[in-house]
C-alpha cells in the first residue's frame, strides 16, 4: 500500500496544530516551510480538512488554522477519509474483477484493508505527538 501525498502531508499539517493545541494559531506558510511542502497544496489540504470539520480557519493578517476538537479525539483515519476517501487497496469492490464477492483473494483485501482502517483508527494525533 502507498498513502498519497495528499495523505502523508495532511497528517503533518495536523500534527502541527496539534502541538500548538488548543490557543495558537498555525499559518499555512509556516508549516509549508517547515514542512517544505507547496503552501498552494497545502491550502488545498487545508481545505479539505476544514469541510471535514477537523481544522478551523480564523481570517486575517494574524489568522491561521486550528483543531477544533482536542488531539486525542482527532484519529489518523479521520484525517485520511477526508483527504483520501476509505481505505480500499484493490478495485475488488469496484465490480472490475469478473468474479466479485466470490472471488478468494477479495476476502484477504478486504481483511487487510480493515486491519489499517483500524490501525488508523486507534492512532490519534496526541498519541503521535506524545511519541515525539
Amino acid at each position: 500500500m502507498k498513502v498519497s501525498a495528499k495523505v502523508r502531508y495532511g497528517f503533518r499539517f495536523m500534527i502541527n496544530l496539534a502541538l500548538n493545541y488548543p490557543n495558537q494559531l498555525v499559518q499555512i506558510k509556516e508549516v509549508a516551510d517547515k514542512e517544505q511542502i507547496s503552501p498552494k497544496y497545502l491550502e488545498q489540504i487545508a481545505a479539505s480538512l476544514k469541510k471535514a470539520d477537523l481544522v478551523k480557519v480564523s481570517r486575517g493578517a494574524k489568522g491561521g488554522y486550528l483543531l477544533p476538537h482536542a488531539p486525542q479525539e482527532i484519529t489518523l483515519l479521520d484525517i485520511y477519509h477526508a483527504l483520501d476517501g476509505s481505505i480500499q487497496l484493490t478495485d475488488c469492490n469496484n465490480n472490475l474483477c469478473p468474479n466479485g464477492d466470490e472471488c478468494i483473494m477479495n476476502t484477504l483485501w478486504k481483511g487487510l484493508s480493515s486491519n489499517i482502517e483500524a490501525y488508523f483508527a486507534q492512532r490519534t494525533l496526541a498519541s503521535l505527538i506524545c511519541q515525539k
